[in-house]
């Protein structure tokens, strides 16, 4: 059974999950298409990745977005917590 999809759209909910990291459940709930189905499209990108020159690179671009927000996210939570480490010692030192 074949499905029917704008090229595009497939192409836009596969960045969503490399690029983006968003999971295979909030693609499937959004665009109501299976998380298997959605899991499929994003190997067999990533197996023709592996023959093709271009998309091999827009691959490795999508890996590399998606370690650097995880890297911004975590630098994020260690600066709001040494914030309030800071602002808890300014109290004690008064």
């Amino acid at each position: 059974m074949a499905i029917n999809i704008d090229p595009e759209l497939k192409e836009y909910i596969i960045e969503q999950h490399l690029r983006y990291g968003r999971t295979l459940v909030s693609l499937a709930d959004e665009y109501g298409y299976s998380r298997s189905i959605i899991g499929r499209w994003c190997k067999k990108f990533q197996q023709e990745a592996a023959a093709d020159a271009e998309k091999a690179a827009s691959l490795a671009a999508m890996e590399e977005n998606l370690l650097l927000r995880k890297q911004v996210a975590e630098l994020e939570k260690e600066v709001d917590f040494l914030k309030k480490a800071a602002a808890f010692f300014a109290k004690e030192s008064k």
